[in-house]
Formats: structure tokens, sequence, C-alpha cells
């Protein structure tokens, strides 16, 4: 009786112990997406909305007048919800205003991504490859511009 009573105790502390760990990773993971979100986003004000839709679409293969109008009637999603919208759809074939209709209900980008078996390393992956591609555009225009002006 006192091995059982032991043994059920060590168990109840493994599980209770790794479920704390795992909704830390969660935050963490949550945290990270949201935080990249935001630099992207802020990245995008800096150089230029028209620019930063034209890489979404270039990222995502979504056609550009899509990502345009995607845009003007999501405006508060920004353009990291707009990259990310368009990636779950996808990886799961379902049309991006799904996702960004979730997204104005409430749910969370990271909550939205597990529901559908994303990744959140995908997604920020290429919330990076975005923000990379938004700075060299941007690098390539001022160096375009010192030259004609020479």
């Amino acid at each position: 009786m006192r091995k059982l009573l032991m043994s059920l105790l060590t168990v109840s502390l493994f599980l209770g112990g790794s479920g704390s760990s795992m909704l830390a990773a969660d935050q963490s993971a949550r945290a990270l997406l949201d935080d990249r979100a935001r630099e992207v986003n802020r990245s995008a004000k800096e150089q230029g909305m028209p620019l930063t839709l034209k890489r979404i679409s270039t990222e995502t293969g979504v056609p550009l007048e899509q990502v345009q109008s995607m845009h003007k009637r999501h405006s508060d999603i920004g353009p990291a919800g707009l990259l990310i919208a368009c990636v779950l759809a996808n990886d799961t074939k379902k049309e991006p205003e799904v996702f960004m209709k979730r997204r104005a209900s409430g749910k969370t980008w990271t909550s939205i991504a597990k529901e559908n078996k994303v990744s959140l390393e995908k997604l920020n992956a290429r919330l990076d490859r975005l923000d990379t591609a938004i700075g060299e555009d941007n690098s390539k225009d001022r160096d375009t511009r010192k030259n004609k002006s020479r």
C-alpha cells in the first residue's frame, strides 16, 4: 500500500511539473510570435505599405490585388497578420479571410496556428524573411535615389 501511494505521488508530481513547463513553453512561443509580428508591423510602417504588400504577395504566392484587398478590409490586423493568415491558408487550403476573422474575434495567432497544426517556427521564419526583404528593398531604393541625384 505504501509503495502504491508513493508511486501515485511520484506520477502526480511528474505530470504536474511537465504541465507547467509545457504552459511556460506555450507562453514563450506566443510571446515570440507576437513580438516578431510587432517588429514586422513597425518595419512595414517605416518602409511603406505598398512595398510590404508586394513582398507579402511574393512570399506567399497570393496575388498582389488580393493582398491589397485583404489589407483594406482588415487594416487593423497589420501586415504581419496578413502574412500569417496567408501562410495558414496555404498550409490548410482554407481562405486567408477565415483566419483574419478568427483573429478579429479575439483568438491569438498562436492558438489559431496550433488548432490548424501549423508550427510557430514556420510562422516566425516567414516573418523573418518578410522583415529582411522589406529592409533589403528599402536599402536598394535608397541607393538608387542617391545614384540618380549625383
